[in-house]
């Protein structure tokens, strides 16, 4: 059904669409407001909004196309019956999480944190979990955090080639750093000190 609202000149007009089962009274379920917003399940206009213009509040033309939550609630985005991705009242982006605690969050299952402007939650604890950083080379790096805490970085065929532990011990050829700085090496010289005068090897 579409509703008609009482004219007068003290006030502005909407465009109301209702739906209803059989006999039952139409209730409101869409309106384009005074403003041109398109609102949807609300009659006072606080609702989610699609509109076009400079912001949800605006009336000026704009060229932009907005939409948006005019409530302190969130934004949502589904897929297949879930929720994919929310966008919560303070800003915070969530992917597979429903409660974001910085401004993106990617909840892959791992165990959540506090802080951070970025937070990746891992699906698992190997170099498949974490990220991966690639340009136009075929290998890419990873960044990610094993079982035990520690901090992992490395190309794709060697995950482990740095390696932090909870401790802050960084180990370079080296999974178990066990000095502050340990660095192996199987068959080359672990480190190369140069300078256009001297070179040293170790």
């Amino acid at each position: 059904a579409i509703l008609a609202e009482a004219q007068s000149t003290s006030n502005g007009h909407d465009l109301i669409f209702a739906t209803s089962a059989a006999s039952a009274t139409p209730t409101e379920a869409m309106r384009i407001d005074a403003s041109g917003r398109l609102n949807m399940m609300s009659s006072a206009g606080a609702s989610p909004v699609l509109y076009h213009g400079n912001d949800l509040t605006s009336t000026s033309p704009s060229t932009n196309l907005s939409f948006g939550n005019e409530q302190n609630g969130a934004l949502l985005i589904y897929t297949n019956s879930s929720e994919a991705m929310r966008i919560d009242a303070s800003g915070n982006v969530g992917i597979g999480t429903s409660t974001p605690s910085a401004k993106l969050e990617v909840n892959g299952g791992g165990t959540a944190t506090s802080g951070g402007t970025l937070v990746v939650r891992q699906d698992g604890d190997t170099n498949a979990d974490g990220i991966a950083l690639t340009s136009s080379n075929a290998t890419s790096h990873r960044f990610w955090k094993d079982a035990t805490g520690k901090l992992n970085v490395g190309p794709s065929n060697l995950p482990s080639a740095l390696v932090q532990d909870l401790s802050g011990n960084v180990g370079i050829g080296t999974s178990l750093p066990s000095e502050t700085l340990a660095v192996e090496s199987a068959s080359n010289n672990a480190i190369l000190l140069n300078s256009p005068a001297n070179r040293y090897n170790a």
